[in-house]
């Protein structure tokens, strides 16, 4: 998930919250002035939280096709609120494994059953975990790591992801090595 402020989109973020409509139409704007708009419409129509402080502020966006979600009361305090609630329903992996429940939280991952605090990944170690989650136990060859995790160019550097994953987790067994076969989320 992205963040998109009205002056730059980064890959590590989490929402975007915009607080008044010319902001809006500047942000689109920009993006227009650049050849950008359609690339920037289509990313806040899928990975990115949308936010706007009220109704007038996200009709821009409405209106180029980008659902926003508004507090009820039109008031900065309100809007991250509700920016943080709406993450914390919805945006949340949950994966059973054989260490217990693994949560990730935007680039923390946490085990909530142990006293131990939230690991903050760096974006290869994450983007590993999350390809391995969502196999859901299921091993997953090299081969298809690598064609997965575009940062990751060689076996040799999988192995060191692996290692660096491995050795970031609280829990190391969580990532198994299938011997000849590649790799796989202990569930």
């Amino acid at each position: 998930m992205r963040i998109a402020t009205p002056a730059v989109t980064t890959p590590s973020s989490a929402k975007s919250p915009f607080t008044a409509a010319p902001a809006v139409e500047a942000f689109l704007g920009v993006a227009q002035q650049y050849g950008k708009r359609e690339e920037l419409i289509a990313a806040l129509q899928t990975d990115v939280l949308t936010a706007a402080v009220g109704a007038v502020t996200a009709h821009p966006l409405a209106e180029a096709g980008v659902e926003a979600i508004v507090p009820h009361r039109w008031r900065l305090g309100a809007l991250i609120k509700k920016v943080c609630d709406h993450l914390e329903s919805h945006h949340i992996v949950r994966a059973e494994t054989a260490h217990g429940t693994m949560e990730i939280r935007g680039h923390q991952v946490r085990f909530p059953h142990t006293p131990t605090a939230p690991v903050r990944l760096s974006p290869a170690p994450l983007a590993l975990l999350r390809e391995l989650v969502m196999a859901d136990g299921t091993v997953l060859s090299r081969e298809e790591l690598l064609e997965m995790l575009p940062l990751c160019d060689s076996e040799r550097a999988l192995e060191m992801l692996v290692s660096r994953l491995r050795k970031s987790l609280q829990a190391p067994a969580v990532v198994q090595t299938v011997v000849k076969r590649g790799y796989k989320l202990a569930v």
